[in-house]
């Protein structure tokens, strides 16, 4: 009963609630519904009305909190103008299906989505793209049939009434049709499923050409349905196959690769779980380049259901081995499922856990998957039971690897990877010396097949620590299964030399990097072959058809071209950016291109690469675009081309990039200073206005640096302009404060003379020649 007849309310009810929402973190419930029952109490805002309601419901008291959504809502609402009205029964009543939810009170939560429905016919000037989006409505699709359709009809009453996705009218009937579907199959109300999944697909079918609709959208399509008609697998493959037809070879093969995983789950809801797992050669190819994205949460079931039980532990392993911290969480499942099943000893699941081991953030992941169990589950063994302690205490990692060895060694006493796994370990903990981990090594590597990246380094990191970086780099490259591994291997040898080479004298270390460049060149080449074969053939590795990853190999095997000084392997270069682009494009491509351009002193390339570098970054994005770095490269190409017009757009995008940045003339750093001056002389024959315009706003900065390459630069642009005097004073200052040790000053000075000469025996130079451009 209240107590204090004085209703709180405002700022005052907000503290009182500040107060009541730690206090019953500390006292429970029962004291919370104690202080709520003391005295009146009134919200009189969006916000108080969520938070005291809330309180209500923690407090026990479901009719306090359906109050205060009815009464001081209603206030509420009488007291908001009238243009703000509608958007606030909208979010009251989100609240009270949030409520009604919580309650499981269905003829509650079927009148506020009526009332809600009733509300759209009423102008709602404002955003209701976000109310649609609330999680609320998925919730709901989880009660009852009548409510889950219900909420499934109101969402799609929402959409219809925004404008703003008049676009999207096609995919919004489409997932009307495909949330009543799954609701209904989950309802076991199976002919009733069908018809709104045909429904759904003819949704798509017949959208007008005003319709966005693409092949994304038939695959999201597919991925929710295809178990409820599974017949129908063709409706869903048929507008995929037209809409690829044009794309690039690598792009299409993974859009197969898409198709084929809605095929093989239309084969295993038939019942044929022989053919689906026979489509899994293609359906288990890994769509991402880290290797995920690879169909395991449904082929590592499906052999176990198959009773594949050794293909379905190798394949847990694997997915653990190489996912680590981003697994398939599933994967924990079985390997928890089979490792409780005594009849069960393949080795594989207790290899699983000992590589869940690999750190702390694998094993957190690992256990995040496993079922969950509370004291009282009785024993299930050493293993387990330190698998499961580990949940509340990572530090028992440790004891979870033992665990998991001494199982894997009864199960197989002599696995390679035992071995292989023991080795690395031992020998980051410092428990045995390089030499122990080559030997163990060079015997688990062979003996289990072993043709993976880590392994790989593994062997070549302990070759480098007992042998030297040098001779580990002159060995054979070790074969690999895949694309990626090689790709993986190219990239992480890298850092291992960076390392080593801080101990070798200069020119030890330049004889390993010139090694590194040669073993990183073969493996990428390797690489490349292996992803092109499976594109080729739509068959391959699991990890040999991402576009994604051969995009991004054809960029690294295009920069380590670059290194060799060839003609011809800068055309090379250009013809793997050009690959990557088909496959995947990314904006180091385009800078690739940029620099090979450049290389080949290709004027007409450069400026062509240049417009599309500057425009994909634009567009697209790229957080290392630097223009300053390829500005005077690019006004020099159009230059020499005599575009010296276009040299003005350049020099537009430049100013404002330097704008945007925030960066003053007087902060610009000696590359960017000297672009700008070299781009001052390349106009100052055609366009002198220019010229001199962008002469003034630098000289000052040139004559404070008063470097002797910017002052050279500068008698440059005064001769271009005519102004003899002024140019033979800078050369003749650029000369003077040049350094008589520095070899490029002197080859500078050089030519710093010779236009001395040239001023002095003419008036004016009679144009540009390629004399006047140096570095």
């Amino acid at each position: 009963m209240t107590q204090n007849s004085t209703v709180l309310s405002g700022i005052q009810l907000d503290q009182f609630m500040d107060r009541l929402e730690v206090e019953h973190q500390e006292h429970g419930a029962d004291y919370l519904l104690g202080q709520l029952r003391a005295q009146p109490l009134k919200a009189a805002s969006l916000e108080s009305i969520d938070r005291l309601h809330v309180l209500w419901v923690n407090a026990g008291d479901a009719d306090a909190a359906k109050a205060v959504l009815a009464d001081d809502g209603q206030a509420l609402i009488e007291a908001t103008p009238d243009d703000a009205r509608n958007e606030l029964k909208v979010n009251l009543l989100i609240h009270q299906l949030r409520l009604g939810n919580y309650f499981k009170d269905e003829q509650g939560l079927l009148q506020a989505l009526d009332t809600l429905q009733h509300l759209t016919n009423e102008p709602l000037p404002f955003d209701i793209e976000q109310y649609r989006r609330y999680r609320i409505f998925d919730d709901l699709q989880h009660t009852t049939l009548d409510v889950a359709l219900k909420a499934i009809e109101v969402r799609h009453t929402l959409a219809l009434i925004n404008p703003g996705r008049h676009a999207l009218r096609a995919w919004d009937d489409a997932d009307q049709h495909r949330r009543q579907a799954r609701v209904l199959a989950a309802h076991e109300r199976d002919e009733e499923a069908r018809e709104a999944a045909l429904a759904a697909i003819a949704a798509l079918r017949t959208a007008g050409e005003d319709q966005d609709v693409d092949g994304n959208d038939w695959l999201w399509l597919g991925d929710a349905l295809i178990e409820i008609v599974p017949l129908r697998l063709a409706m869903f493959e048929q507008p995929v196959v037209q809409l690829i037809a044009e794309l690039s070879l690598p792009q299409r093969r993974e859009w197969e690769v898409r198709l084929a995983r809605l095929a093989a789950r239309s084969l295993q809801a038939q019942g044929d779980l022989v053919g689906a797992l026979k489509i899994c050669e293609v359906a288990a190819l890994s769509l991402e380049s880290s290797g995920g994205d690879n169909f395991v949460d449904f082929h590592l079931p499906w052999l176990l259901d198959n009773g594949q039980i050794d293909e379905a532990g190798q394949r847990a392993f694997m997915e653990i081995y190489e996912m680590r911290g981003e697994m398939w969480p599933g994967t924990a499942y079985w390997v928890h499922d089979r490792l409780l099943d005594a009849e069960d000893q393949s080795a594989w699941w207790p290899l699983c856990v000992m590589r869940a081991c690999d750190d702390q953030a694998v094993l957190e992941r690992f256990i995040s998957g496993l079922p969950w169990r509370d004291e009282s589950t009785p024993s299930q063994g050493p293993l387990l039971d330190a698998l499961h302690a580990a949940r509340h205490d990572l530090e028992q990692i440790d004891n979870v690897f033992a665990q998991a060895l001494a199982e894997a060694r009864r199960r197989a006493p002599n696995h390679p990877w035992i071995t292989r796994l023991i080795a690395v370990r031992e020998r980051q903990a410092e428990r045995i010396d390089a030499n122990t981990e080559l030997t163990m090594l060079r015997e688990a590597v062979p003996a289990g097949d072993m043709q993976d990246n880590r392994s790989a380094y593994s062997l070549f990191s302990a070759h480098a620590s007992v042998f030297g970086i040098i001779d580990a780099l002159r060995q054979p490259l070790p074969p690999m299964a895949s694309g990626m591994y090689y790709y993986q291997f190219a990239n992480a040898i890298e850092d291992l030399v960076e390392t080593h080479v801080e101990k070798l004298s200069s020119e030890e270390a330049d004889q390993a990097w010139s090694l590194l460049r040669e073993v990183q060149k073969v493996a990428y080449e390797h690489g490349q072959a292996r992803m092109e074969q499976c594109f080729a053939s739509g068959r391959g590795h699991r990890f040999d058809a991402c576009a994604h990853l051969y995009s991004m190999l054809c960029n690294n095997l295009a920069i380590n071209y670059r290194c060799y000084n060839d003609e011809r392997m800068y055309d090379q270069a250009l013809e793997l950016h050009t690959r990557g682009i088909a496959a995947s494009s990314f904006a180091e491509h385009y800078q690739g291109i940029l620099h090979n351009r450049i290389l080949l002193k290709d004027n007409p390339g450069i400026t062509e690469a240049a417009e599309q570098l500057w425009h994909y970054a634009a567009d697209c994005g790229y957080s290392r675009h630097d223009p300053e770095e390829y500005l005077q490269d690019v006004t020099r190409a159009l230059y020499r081309l005599d575009r010296e017009r276009e040299i003005l757009i350049w020099l537009e995008r430049i100013l404002k990039w330097q704008e945007e940045r925030g960066i003053s003339d007087k902060e610009l750093e000696y590359s960017p200073l000297f672009a700008r001056t070299k781009v001052a002389m390349y106009l100052s024959y055609s366009l002198p206005e220019a010229a001199t315009s962008l002469w003034l706003r630098y000289a000052p900065h040139i004559n404070e640096r008063d470097e002797p390459s910017l002052l050279g630069c500068a008698g440059d642009v005064l001769k271009g302009l005519g102004r003899k005097e002024e140019a033979l004073a800078y050369y003749q200052r650029a000369i003077l404060r040049s350094d008589p040790n520095n070899d490029v000053d002197q080859g500078n000075n050089e030519i710093f003379r010779q236009s001395i000469a040239k001023l002095q025996a003419s008036e004016k130079p009679a144009g540009k020649a390629w004399w006047q451009i140096w570095k």
